[in-house]
């Protein structure tokens, strides 16, 4: 992988997360983003955890924290997803990330795709983290191993 694309991807997803927070706590959102119950307790996780004026040190516990809003946000369903579609977080996410700076137009399709197969990359990032969490969690001897 190349640097620059490694730090692309990095980049999208404290995007994705700033998002989601700026989402989350927003008295008056601009933009109706429903977040699940599961994403509003994986972001709150998260805010507890970053660093203040006050708590100026990262916590250990922060980058899993960040996994689990990546998680919740790329691999959770909101059970009302039905009738709120057009508020979808990352359908959200996606279409604010790919308007031209003077908000008239969408980006180039070239730009729209780039955005969408570094979301993709992400997601695939997330989910070998958390098969790698899973494995760890998973205490079962394989009997043939034995």
């Amino acid at each position: 992988m190349k640097e620059e694309s490694e730090e692309r991807y990095e980049k999208m997803a404290q995007r994705l997360v700033r998002f989601a927070i700026r989402v989350f706590q927003a008295e008056d959102p601009p933009i109706n983003a429903n977040l699940s119950k599961a994403q509003e307790e994986s972001l709150q996780e998260l805010i507890d955890l970053l660093p203040t004026t006050q708590r100026r040190h990262v916590q250990p516990h922060i980058i899993d924290a960040y996994h689990n809003v990546l998680k919740s946000l790329l691999f959770s369903i909101h059970p009302l997803i039905d009738t709120l579609v057009h508020e979808d977080p990352i359908s959200i996410f996606l279409i604010c990330t790919n308007i031209t700076d003077n908000m008239c137009n969408f980006k180039p399709p070239g730009a729209i795709a780039n955005t969408c197969s570094t979301l993709l990359h992400i997601m695939r990032l997330a989910a070998v983290k958390q098969i790698d969490a899973l494995r760890e969690d998973d205490v079962r001897i394989d009997a043939t191993l034995k």
